[in-house]
């Protein structure tokens, strides 16, 4: 199965960056995306001590991502110098109505 490496990279007021990744298949890339767009908005992304970022649609979160496919040897590469994601890798949990999650489980 297809592996992509997902960049994730926003920003916080201008002050901070928040930059991150993470491998996974395209399969589970493509269900994240199906959760992002069956979400309920707005969605706050806290972090930090008391900061936090508001996204008000799907298309806003969306934007925040970078996908290239990868094959097998270069995640594993990846994974063994450094890790399987790294830094702030935002994908939201749990946001789309609970009908969304009976009616599509995440590929394992």
């Amino acid at each position: 199965m297809k592996k992509v490496l997902v960049l994730f990279n926003d920003d916080w007021a201008d002050e901070m960056d928040m930059n991150g990744f993470s491998i996974m298949r395209e399969d589970q890339w493509n269900w994240h995306v199906s959760a992002l767009k069956a979400s309920v908005y707005p969605i706050e992304h806290y972090f930090g001590t008391n900061e936090s970022n508001e996204y008000n649609s799907a298309e806003e979160i969306i934007r925040c991502y970078t996908v290239k496919a990868i094959t097998d040897e270069e995640a594993e590469v990846i994974k063994r110098l450094i890790s399987n994601d790294y830094g702030q890798c935002y994908i939201p949990e749990s946001c789309a109505p609970q009908e969304f999650y009976d009616n599509n489980k995440y590929p394992k």
